[in-house]
């Protein structure tokens, strides 16, 4: 098994041994790199935290490195990654940063979550709970539904889905643990307008 360049950069940087991965009972697979402890799935992958704001990737260009206009201590005890980012000689990626990445800035954002150890948690463990939640979202908006009428279902709605929305998201600015409000929310909206279409059906005939 081979690291990728990110993983390999790290581990060229530090003075530690070779990676390791730890696998706790009924937990997420751990890389371990000396002192860091890295989430990934079971393929091997990681999730990237992307910086919120381009501006906060550090580029230096060739140009005033050849004309000496860097200075030392830029660069000194840090990971560079050398690379293409110019417009026509760059491939550029779709990320859900802000903005499109070229190849070199991915790696370099992957390097940034391994040494911040801020780490997305994404388990499959975590998807029978979405199912779960959807089910309970079913059944909650089943009974509104069926006692009350389409503006106070709609106001129910729209309050499981934004407590979905945001319950999702205080569990990942605390935790940083990926728990995807999209099937709970979805379902709130097809199940709440199937059953409002349904009783209105009854009602005319």
């Amino acid at each position: 098994v081979y690291p990728n360049l990110a993983l390999a950069a790290l581990i060229a940087g530090s003075d530690t041994p070779p990676a390791n991965i730890e696998h706790a009972p009924g937990g997420q697979p751990i890389l371990k790199v000396g002192a860091q402890g890295i989430p990934i799935d079971e393929t091997g992958s990681m999730y990237v935290r992307f910086a919120a704001q381009r501006s906060n990737l550090h580029h230096i260009f060739a140009d005033d490195i050849l004309h000496d206009r860097v200075d030392a201590a830029m660069i000194e005890n840090r990971i560079v990654l050398i690379g293409l980012s110019a417009s026509g000689l760059a491939t550029k990626y779709t990320t859900p940063g802000n903005g499109r990445y070229t190849a070199v800035e991915l790696h370099g954002q992957a390097i940034e979550t391994m040494l911040s150890g801020n780490h997305i948690r994404r388990s499959w463990k975590l998807i029978p709970m979405e199912i779960l939640l959807a089910l309970v979202a079913a059944l909650l908006m089943g009974l509104c539904a069926y006692r009350f009428e389409l503006l106070p279902v709609a106001g129910f709605g729209i309050a499981g889905i934004a407590l979905c929305w945001g319950g999702a998201q205080l569990l990942f600015n605390s935790r940083q643990v990926l728990l995807s409000p999209l099937l709970p929310a979805a379902t709130i909206t097809l199940n709440g307008l199937l059953l409002l279409l349904y009783k209105y059906w009854i009602r005319q005939y």
